[in-house]
């Protein structure tokens, strides 16, 4: 959780019980809100719904969960998404790559 809580929470069973809770039923509740907006895209180009779905609203969403199960509020560099990598790290790799992205170096 990106240094939210304390060792003294994560030690407390109830929080944790709480935390697994959270972390297990989120990723379900974005699965569904982006299932439903893409079958209210769906209807849209059917004439069926006059509610207009754009591809950007629909990207915002898939952005918005994958920024909140990665910290991306905290951690603004893409590379920071990589296991053990902080800011130092993060810089020397940038200056390695010569200013690829993590989405470049992934498609090499």
């Amino acid at each position: 959780m990106h240094g939210l809580l304390s060792d003294d929470d994560l030690n407390n069973e109830g929080i944790k019980k709480d935390l697994e809770k959270i972390l297990r039923t989120i990723p379900s509740y974005f699965d569904i809100m982006l299932s439903q907006t893409m079958m209210l895209a769906q209807m849209y180009k059917m004439g069926r719904s006059p509610k207009k779905i754009t591809a950007k609203n629909i990207m915002t969403l898939i952005q918005f969960s994958q920024n909140l199960m990665q910290g991306g509020w905290i951690n603004k560099d893409p590379y920071s998404q990589l296991p053990n990598f902080g800011d130092n790290e993060c810089l020397r790799v940038k200056q390695k790559m010569h200013g690829k992205t993590l989405f470049q170096y992934c498609m090499l």
